[in-house]
């Protein structure tokens, strides 16, 4: 996706008050329904492990080409406990635009932090029964913005 087409998906997809997770996984829910969900919605995943924790995670690309993860719990790795997904290289107003657009949708953040001088930042919103995490980098002129669903005490 490129150009406006690509910012009017992004700003389609962005969480709406009450959140619970990302619109089809939900922070806490089986896994065997997050499964059926992405399958439901024709979305193709892979099942990976973390070398390190032997944490499992779901893997796919959104339809707005974001590359996501649904996370499952290292002390109860039958329940979501973390969605997240990963923009690809963006123009600064590109990004910008997605993350006007939650802060439109949701208000005003929690808590959040703008760290210009090391090139990143992130705002927290709280849903129900999870948080919301979107953070950014910036690498040579390009910006990666990052959305993340978590349990509700991040």
């Amino acid at each position: 996706m490129k150009g406006a087409f690509a910012i009017a998906a992004l700003l389609a997809i962005a969480p709406k008050p009450g959140f619970s997770g990302w619109g089809r996984v939900s922070i806490g829910m089986e896994r065997t329904k997050a499964e059926a969900a992405l399958r439901e919605a024709k979305i193709t995943f892979e099942t990976k492990t973390l070398h390190k924790t032997g944490v499992q995670l779901l893997t796919f690309t959104r339809e707005d080409g974001w590359e996501g993860a649904v996370y499952f719990d290292e002390k109860d790795p039958q329940h979501v406990n973390q969605v997240g997904f990963t923009s690809r290289p963006l123009a600064e107003k590109d990004a910008k635009a997605f993350m006007d657009a939650v802060e439109k949708s949701l208000g005003k953040p929690a808590r959040g932090y703008d760290r210009p001088e090391e090139s990143r930042g992130e705002k927290v919103w709280k849903g129900t029964g999870a948080s919301l995490g979107v953070s950014w980098s910036i690498h040579d002129g390009k910006w990666t913005v990052f959305e993340t669903y978590h349990t509700s005490d991040y």
